[in-house]
C-alpha cells in the first residue's frame, strides 16, 4: 500500500507542476510521466484520463490549502494574513484555479459538490464569527478577502512594473498594511 501511495504522490506532484505551468489543455501526460518517473499506463490506471488527473490535482491542492488556512473565525488580520502567506508559499494554487476558470466550463468543475459544501461551511463560519447578517453578505466578504489576499501573488509582474526594485520591500510592507485595513473594513471590525 505504501508504494501505491508514494506512486500516486509522485504523479500528483509532477501533474501539479505541469498543470500549473500549462493548464489542462496544454499539459502533456508524457511530460508528467517523465517528471514523476512513472509510465503513462500507470498514470491512466490511477486516474483514468488527463481530466481525471486534473480533478485529483485540484482536489489535493485545495484540500492542502484548506488545512493550511484553518478556520475563518479568527481576526480579520489573521484570516487575510493566512490567506496571503499561503498564496505566497503556494503560487501553484492560484495558477491552477486561473487555468480552471479559463479551461473548464463552470458546470463541470472538478469535485464541485464537495468544494461547494466546503465553501458553504466556511461562509457560515465567517458569518457567525463576524455577526454578518446573511449568507450572501458573508460569501461576498469571503470572495473579497480571498481576492485581496491572492491578488499580489496573481499579478507579480504588475508589482515589478509599479515599483522600482529599490522600493520593493517598502511596497510589500505598505501593501500588507493596506491589505489588513481592507480586511477589517470588509468584516466591519474597525
Amino acid at each position: 500500500m505504501r508504494d501505491a501511495d508514494a506512486t500516486r504522490r509522485k504523479i500528483l506532484e509532477a501533474a501539479r507542476a505541469e498543470f500549473s505551468e500549462f493548464g489542462l489543455a496544454g499539459a502533456r501526460v508524457n511530460r508528467i510521466a517523465e517528471a514523476s518517473g512513472m509510465n503513462k499506463e500507470r498514470i491512466y490506471a490511477n486516474y483514468g484520463s488527463k481530466d481525471g488527473l486534473f480533478e485529483a490535482v485540484m482536489s489535493d491542492t485545495l484540500a492542502t490549502h484548506a488545512e493550511t488556512i484553518g478556520e475563518w473565525g479568527a481576526s480579520a488580520d489573521d484570516i487575510v494574513e493566512r490567506l496571503h502567506q499561503n498564496h505566497v508559499r503556494s503560487p501553484d494554487l492560484l495558477r491552477l484555479m486561473l487555468w480552471e476558470a479559463l479551461q473548464v466550463s463552470s458546470d463541470s468543475v472538478p469535485d464541485a459538490e464537495r468544494r461547494r459544501e466546503h465553501y458553504q461551511e466556511r461562509v457560515r463560519a465567517l458569518m457567525g464569527a463576524f455577526r454578518i447578517e446573511t449568507e450572501a453578505e458573508s460569501a461576498a466578504a469571503m470572495m473579497t478577502l480571498i481576492g485581496l489576499a491572492a491578488w499580489p501573488s496573481t499579478m507579480p509582474q504588475l508589482a515589478r512594473m509599479l515599483v522600482p526594485e529599490d522600493q520593493r520591500e517598502a511596497f510589500k510592507t505598505a501593501q500588507r498594511e493596506l491589505l489588513h485595513r481592507l480586511a477589517r473594513a470588509v468584516l466591519l471590525t474597525g
